[in-house]
């Protein structure tokens, strides 16, 4: 069964067993909130650990039908990643979403993208903090959308804002993509297999949907 940890600090000392639920009462700056549904036996100090280390805060995670849905905050940008569940994956599904000041309105722009570039994570490797080309391709559609009465992903000004960034956005989403698959893989102690996907060809990541709500 799931076994339910809360409130553990970056740095606790995980060896000791004496101060295991004073550690656990201090992890809530990165597990405030954390559902699962599974069953399955999971280490969670490794995994928790590891989100520490990269400066994610874990919404949820949970096993929906054969993917496995995850839900971090990284960079005021919010994700949800959906992936196989089965060790076999191919491609990882993202929802972004992330709120826009533009005086004087504020906006919430949400950004659906497939991205196929999976590799494994390095045991040494650049952490980020940021995701700037992100970001600017988040301000250039809250842009376009000033001049647009429905920006989608359809729209022609809208890919070729994508297309401009799609190069340093694939490496964006790389990283982004090895973190996933690290973290999945040490909270449930499995390892993903990669698959490519067909469907791709030469396309790393696939732009999906647009969507920006003035609020």
């Amino acid at each position: 069964m799931l076994e339910r940890i809360v409130n553990i600090a970056p740095g606790s000392d995980y060896q000791k067993s004496s101060a295991k639920s004073s550690n656990y009462s201090r992890s809530g700056h990165f597990l405030h909130s954390l559902n699962s549904s599974m069953n399955d036996s999971i280490s969670l100090s490794p995994a928790t650990a590891y989100l520490s280390s990269i400066k994610w805060k874990l919404k949820q995670l949970k096993k929906e039908r054969e993917k496995i849905i995850l839900s971090f905050e990284f960079d005021e940008f919010d994700f949800t990643a959906t992936l196989e569940q089965n060790g076999l994956t191919n491609s990882i599904e993202y929802e972004v979403k992330r709120t826009v000041n533009k005086i004087p309105y504020v906006y919430r722009a949400t950004v659906c993208i497939e991205s196929n570039k999976l590799k494994k994570q390095k045991d040494k490797f650049e952490m980020l903090i940021h995701l700037p080309i992100l970001n600017s391709f988040f301000e250039e559609l809250v842009r376009l959308s000033d001049y647009a009465a429905n920006i989608s992903a359809e729209n022609i000004q809208a890919k070729e804002a994508f297309f401009e960034k799609e190069r340093d956005l694939i490496s964006e989403f790389e990283y982004v993509n090895g973190c996933v698959s690290a973290f999945v893989e040490k909270y449930l102690s499995v390892n993903l297999l990669v698959a490519e996907k067909k469907d791709f060809m030469n396309d790393e990541i696939l732009l999906k949907k647009i969507q920006i709500t003035r609020m």
